[in-house]
């Protein structure tokens, strides 16, 4: 019973033929000191039946060896009590064989520690099945590691819940690898905090995909750095959505390059505010399709600087409405080149403002087009 082996000494522990331990009465083996449990020979503890494992106390667990440990068979481990998988020390949890790890309760590794998590090993972290990492709370999650972040799955990122993303430290999301932080689904790619999307890389940038982008929130696309947003993908820009593009600031405007410009669709470049319009470069004016700038409000027009304006192609001024043409300042409509004043189509430059009209220089009243002299009406002309 109890006492008689509670009686036993480690030798005699150790002496045991395995069938004699594996017969033992659970309370037997319950009341076995930490000594004695230390004693246990590694083919004895492979012994144990699930009773014996089940009815184990916590101060057993903690005093078993690495070697012990690393001897459980998987039947064993899956029947450690909750109280058990707790009580494992640090050095215990990273002597578990990964064939065994996996077979660790979702319960069991829920009410790990997180200096238990952290204690994990890079080809453990591999191991944890899908379940297992869907399992995790948001405090385990946070306690992992850049090494143990790094040796994800691309397949258990894919699994990571949503609270768990949003949990990540700036250093573990930096950590991400890039083909990882591609299958982040779209509820969490929503959910991403600024600070999160704030920190990522110029490669994990280029990483994520359209749909993924296309579904940043307006606050996470304000915090890309300008460092940042020029490393979006052409096709990536194109699906940023119109309160996207609006939410962006003057300097992140400024910071697109020229492709990236042609990328945006017509309804982005309408929503663009006229600070942002006003921001642009003159390679990023002379970059817009003739159909964006056609697009333009007069307002955004309006709001051109003279070296904006003059940095206009030929075919962007021809798309140019007759709207846009008829609400050019008079400072707009002197900054045009003789080239670009040629250019203008009949029935825009007859809308033209008397004032402006004659605010033109004579290298532009020059540049007219006889068929553009012959357009003009004649309260411009007088």
């Amino acid at each position: 019973g109890p006492a008689q082996a509670a009686a036993l000494t480690s030798t005699q522990i150790a002496a045991l033929e395995t069938r004699d331990l594996a017969s033992m009465l659970t309370s037997s083996v319950a009341a076995l000191s930490t000594t004695q449990v230390v004693a246990i020979t590694t083919a004895q503890v492979q012994s144990l039946t699930t009773l014996q494992v089940v009815g184990l106390r916590t101060s057993q667990v903690a005093a078993f060896t690495t070697d012990q440990i690393v001897a459980l068979t998987t039947t064993q481990v899956a029947s450690l009590s909750t109280a058990n998988a707790y009580a494992l020390t640090t050095n215990q949890i990273a002597a578990i064989e990964t064939t065994d790890l996996v077979v660790l309760s979702t319960i069991n590794l829920r009410a790990l520690a997180t200096s238990q998590v952290l204690a994990f090993i890079t080809e453990q972290v591999v191991a944890l099945t899908t379940a297992q990492v869907v399992a995790m709370s948001a405090s385990q999650t946070v306690a992992l590691s850049t090494y143990q972040i790094v040796a994800l799955t691309t397949t258990q990122v894919a699994n990571l819940n949503t609270a768990n993303v949003v949990a990540l430290g700036t250093t573990q999301v930096l950590a991400l690898e890039t083909q990882d932080l591609a299958v982040l689904s779209t509820t969490n790619v929503q959910a991403l905090l600024s600070s999160q999307v704030a920190v990522l890389s110029s490669d994990q940038i280029v990483a994520l995909t359209s749909t993924q982008v296309a579904n940043l929130s307006a606050a996470n696309v304000a915090a890309l750095g300008s460092s940042q947003i020029v490393y979006l993908e052409t096709q990536d820009v194109a699906v940023l959505g119109t309160a996207n593009v609006r939410s962006l600031s003057s300097v992140q405007v400024t910071a697109l390059l020229s492709a990236q410009i042609v990328a945006l669709t017509t309804d982005q470049v309408l929503g663009l505010s006229t600070i942002n319009i006003a921001a642009l470069s003159t390679s990023q004016v002379a970059a817009m399709e003739t159909r964006d700038v056609a697009a333009l409000t007069t307002a955004n027009v309006r709001a051109f600087s003279s070296s904006q304006l003059v940095a206009l192609g030929t075919d962007q001024v021809v798309g140019l409405t007759t709207a846009q043409v008829a609400g050019l300042s008079t400072a707009n409509a002197y900054a045009l080149s003789s080239s670009q004043i040629a250019a203008i189509e009949t029935q825009d430059l007859v809308v033209l403002g008397t004032p402006n009209l004659q605010a033109l220089a004579t290298t532009q009243v020059v540049a007219l087009t006889t068929v553009q002299v012959q357009a003009l009406l004649t309260s411009q002309v007088t």
